[in-house]
């Protein structure tokens, strides 16, 4: 049996050691939250799981604490669920995780949001993880999406390329009319160099204020690449000022 863990011990650190990008696929946890303060009172916290519905060990990376064996990967043993502590010292709150593209088929994730100061009200809001091979390099968009004063909206944009100085075209339209009410450049936020667990990332809260946007109550929200290189993934959050329920709007 010892002979079978250290022969694993080391398939799993020769595995690690590989560059992340050639063999495995990114998955996008597009929500990081341990405790974080928002409006009226309300304490986020977000939880993931993942779970290894093969026959096998797999080793997954993603930025977690190292305590004892220092490797990049974590095992999940087969038929395993585990709770994914991520950690995260960038100003970005979102993380890839890296799955071996053998493996990437038979895992499944969970992701779930809610406010803790409230968490007797409701158990959270469910939040797509997101595979790269559903990134977008051309515009697509987000529908139906409510503007009325008593919710507050914030739009999250995801860049599986991280390239320096990207930035990314949004536009917001009238949903019932077509019309275009507002057209914007916003710059990504980069991670930092040579940082593979991170995306470029960039937000806007509460953009249902905009001026442009008064008297509307409904809105197409269309995101377009501003280079070739760009692999994009949004999200909106609709979040009732009174009860803190939580909304997300994602594209179909």
């Amino acid at each position: 049996m010892r002979t079978l863990k250290t022969f694993l011990l080391v398939v799993i650190i020769i595995l690690a050691a590989l560059p992340a990008s050639a063999q495995s696929t990114r998955v996008l946890v597009p929500i990081v939250a341990t405790g974080v303060s928002g409006a009226f009172d309300s304490q986020w916290t977000s939880e993931v799981v993942a779970f290894n519905a093969s026959t096998a060990p797999v080793v997954i990376d993603y930025s977690h604490r190292c305590d004892t064996l220092c490797i990049p990967g974590v095992v999940v043993h087969s038929s395993e669920a585990l709770d994914v502590a991520i950690l995260t010292g960038s100003t970005v709150p979102a993380a890839f995780i890296y799955v071996p593209n053998e493996s990437i088929d038979e895992f499944e994730f969970g992701l779930r949001v809610r406010d803790v100061s409230r968490q007797s009200d409701s158990w959270g809001t469910e939040v797509p993880v997101v595979r790269e091979s559903r990134a977008f390099q051309s515009s697509f968009d987000l529908l139906n999406v409510p503007l009325p004063s008593r919710f507050r909206q914030t739009l999250r944009i995801y860049d599986f390329e991280d390239r320096a100085g990207s930035g990314v075209r949004v536009q917001f339209f009238d949903m019932v009319t077509g019309r275009l009410l507002k057209d914007s450049q916003l710059a990504m936020l980069a991670p930092q160099s040579k940082d593979l667990l991170t995306p470029a990332y960039v937000q806007l809260d509460q953009f249902g204020q905009a001026t442009e946007l008064a008297g509307i109550d409904r809105i197409r929200v269309r995101i377009s690449p501003t280079n070739a290189s760009q692999r994009l993934w949004a999200m909106v959050s609709v979040t009732n000022n009174v009860t803190q329920e939580l909304t997300m709007i994602t594209p179909q």
